[in-house]
């Protein structure tokens, strides 16, 4: 499992704790909520766990899906409300024109625009004070927002042409080819989503019903790597989040529980892309990272949780799946 596919970059927390400071939350408060550790290490990565209830905290106590970084809050629940109403449309292109008139409703702080040009669609996200968001983390996240919820809405990726970014190149720019598949092209007019027009007549797929889950499941959902149909996978983390110790969860007993035979739970997972082992990988690391956010767990006791036979096995298969060693990655000296 390659750590960088399977995490965030915690360069995003800091700035989402900057603008979760404006609307009156500590840094330390946000970082709690998250199970982030207080001193973790500079180079250290977030599990998409992690970044997922980062969000649902700021969105929640702060009441602003613009996570502090506009002049004016956008009300929690925006979104969802915007959703409910895109499942009922005819194809891609109403859902963007929707969008775009959504939020034109709602603020006047952060605008999108659909243009259609010569075979290309262009979706333009822009700010009215860009200088509130000065290392880009809202444009980045609602342009990944804008990408992954309109691909699982017609039940295929958008293959994106370009990504376009106001702005000079980041330090962090590399995550741009794992977020978007697309390196990022910077100091551009506009920061903007580039694709081939024709997916514009894609019909939409979803229904009212395959909603409701996918909100229920969010925002996980849009900061995991993209699955369009992730029925059996998201049925085989619950069952794996359910087992405790986690360790102990074998293949044979989660199928069982899912009502089918081994051999078919892993072609089902097969044809998700994904596999079982994968799948324990990714709820022990995001576990890991929860407990090893408090200060006086021991490894010792992740490691036995977590069925390896000692804490170098654990060691080892940690720094496999976040690029750091624990005690590295919690900022331990």
């Amino acid at each position: 499992m390659d750590p960088k596919r399977n995490s965030i970059s915690a360069h995003y927390l800091d700035s989402i704790c900057q603008g979760a400071a404006r609307r009156g939350l500590s840094a330390d408060s946000v970082r709690a909520q998250a199970g982030i550790p207080a001193e973790l290490s500079p180079q250290a990565r977030l599990t998409s766990d992690q970044f997922s209830r980062l969000l649902l905290d700021v969105f929640g106590r702060a009441d602003d899906e613009f996570l502090g970084l506009t002049d004016q809050p956008c009300r929690h629940g925006a979104f969802v409300m915007m959703a409910k109403q895109a499942v009922m449309l005819d194809d891609l292109r109403q859902v963007y024109q929707h969008i775009e008139r959504f939020y034109r409703l709602v603020t006047r702080d952060l605008n999108f625009a659909l243009r259609v040009d010569a075979g290309e669609a262009r979706f333009d996200l822009m700010l009215e004070r860009p200088q509130l968001d000065p290392q880009a983390t809202l444009r980045e996240f609602y342009l990944l927002l804008m990408h992954r919820f309109p691909s699982w809405l017609v039940g295929k990726r958008i293959a994106l042409r370009r990504v376009d970014m106001a702005g000079d190149e980041p330090a962090h720019a590399d995550e741009y080819g794992l977020i978007f598949g697309q390196p990022g092209q910077f100091n551009q007019p506009s920061s903007a989503l580039v694709f081939d027009s024709a997916a514009l007549y894609w019909p939409v797929v979803q229904t009212r019903e395959s909603l409701r889950q996918h909100l229920d499941d969010a925002p996980l959902t849009w900061v995991t790597r993209q699955q369009i149909y992730p029925t059996i996978s998201r049925r085989v983390r619950q069952a794996l989040r359910q087992t405790q110790p986690i360790g102990s969860a074998r293949i044979q007993a989660v199928a069982a529980q899912l009502h089918m035979t081994e051999r078919t739970l892993r072609r089902r997972l097969a044809d998700e892309g994904t596999a079982y082992q994968d799948l324990k990988d990714q709820v022990r690391r995001d576990y890991a990272a929860q407990r090893l956010a408090q200060p006086h767990v021991l490894m010792a006791d992740v490691a036995g949780e977590l069925g390896f036979s000692d804490p170098g096995a654990f060691s080892r298969a940690f720094k496999g799946w976040t690029g750091q060693a624990p005690r590295h990655y919690r900022g331990d000296r």
